[in-house]
């Protein structure tokens, strides 16, 4: 049971990772308008726009990093078959 849990997991990662390689681009195109949306709202929100800055941060890094986004997957990969239960 556990070798098939593993191929599950690894299975997820795989399309996880090609999922994330995928719309790499589209990736980088939402984190350049949120670092821009981040940077005009800092002067009005100073939170709101620290946040939308931090998520366009982590946008425009995962889609330039292969090795940030593997590790995206592997994270994703665990979490969906973490609380599967088999029958």
């Amino acid at each position: 049971m556990s070798n098939k849990r593993k191929l599950d997991r690894d299975g997820l990662e795989v399309y996880l990772l090609n999922l994330l390689l995928a719309y790499r681009p589209l990736l980088f195109v939402c984190g350049f308008f949120l670092l821009v949306y981040g940077i005009g709202a800092i002067a009005t929100s100073p939170w709101a726009g620290l946040i939308a800055f931090l998520s366009a941060a982590f946008l425009l890094i995962l889609s330039y990093s292969y090795n940030l986004s593997l590790q995206i997957a592997r994270l994703g990969a665990w979490l969906g078959t973490r609380w599967r239960r088999d029958r």
